[in-house]
């Protein structure tokens, strides 16, 4: 049987999303998503750079913001400066 669960416990997102792109998410699922620490997520949400709501007691990301945040900070090609060895 498939694991159901990735890293940290965050459940495989195509097993419980099948048809949805990127549907909204905890802070601990955000922080898996964008490989950084919770802090880091609680940090782009009051810098404004990530929506979130709540729902009772937790914190819920937009997925689409996640998105949004990962195409703003794109490096396109020629942007990026050449390493010098």
């Amino acid at each position: 049987m498939k694991k159901k669960t990735g890293r940290r416990g965050v459940p495989d997102r195509e097993a419980a999303y099948p048809l949805h792109p990127m549907p909204d998410c905890t802070v601990l699922e955000a922080a898996a998503l964008m490989r950084c620490s919770p802090s880091t997520v609680y940090r782009l949400i009051n810098a404004g750079e990530i929506d979130a709501y709540k729902r009772g007691d937790r914190t819920l990301i937009d997925g689409e913001s996640i998105l949004a945040l990962k195409e703003r900070n794109r490096i396109k090609p020629g942007e990026f400066p050449e390493a010098v060895a």
